[in-house]
C-alpha cells in the first residue's frame, strides 16, 4: 500500500508541476518553465507530457538543436510504447497518433534547421503511420515541392484532394507544382 500511496503522491506532484510549467509558459517565462520540466523529467524519465512541453519551449525560443534532441527522445519513447502490447484498440490508436505527431515534430524542427532531406524523411514516416491524415499529406506535399519532386507532389496533391477537398491551399499547391521543372 505504501508504494501506491507514494505513486499517487508522485503523480499529484508531477501534475501540479506540469500545471505550474504551463502557467510559466503562458507568462512567457520559458527558462523557469524549462527548469520545472527538467525537474519533472528527473522524477519521471518517461513523462511524455514534460518532453512535449519542453520541445515546444525549445521551438518557441528557437533552440532548434535542443528541440531536435527532445523530439528524437520522444520518438524513442513512442516507439517503445508502440511495441508494448496494449489491450484496448483506442489506446493503440492514440499511440499511433502520438507516433505520427512525433515524426511531424522531428520533420518541423529539421526543416527549421535547414535539413530538408531529414525533414522529408520524417514527414514520410508520419505519413506511413497515418496515411490519410490531411496534416501529414500537407507536410509531405509542401516538402516535395520544396525538394522539386514534381511527380510525387502531384500524387500527394491528388491524395490530399481526396482526403480533404475543402483544403484552402489546394489551388496554390497546384500552381506551385505546375511551376516545377
Amino acid at each position: 500500500q505504501t508504494k501506491v500511496l507514494i505513486g499517487r503522491e508522485l503523480e499529484n506532484k508531477i501534475k501540479a508541476m506540469l500545471d505550474e510549467a504551463e502557467d510559466l509558459v503562458r507568462q512567457e517565462k520559458y527558462s523557469e518553465a524549462e527548469k520545472q520540466l527538467i525537474e519533472i523529467i528527473s522524477l519521471d524519465v518517461q513523462n511524455v507530457s514534460a518532453y512535449e512541453r519542453l520541445y515546444n519551449i525549445y521551438v518557441v525560443t528557437k533552440e532548434y538543436k535542443q528541440a531536435l534532441q527532445t523530439a528524437q527522445f520522444l520518438l524513442k519513447l513512442a516507439l517503445r510504447k508502440n511495441k508494448q502490447k496494449l489491450g484496448h484498440k483506442q489506446q493503440v490508436a492514440s499511440n499511433v497518433l502520438r507516433l505520427a505527431d512525433v515524426y511531424i515534430n522531428l520533420g518541423d524542427v529539421s526543416k527549421l534547421l535547414g535539413q530538408n532531406d531529414e525533414a522529408f524523411e520524417n514527414y514520410q514516416q508520419a505519413l506511413e503511420v497515418e496515411p490519410n491524415s490531411p496534416k501529414n499529406l500537407d507536410k509531405n506535399l509542401e516538402m516535395s515541392i520544396i525538394l522539386k519532386q514534381k511527380s510525387l507532389a502531384a500524387d500527394l496533391l491528388a491524395r490530399l484532394e481526396q482526403v480533404n477537398p475543402q483544403n484552402q491551399k489546394l489551388r496554390e499547391y497546384g500552381e506551385r507544382i505546375e511551376t516545377l521543372q
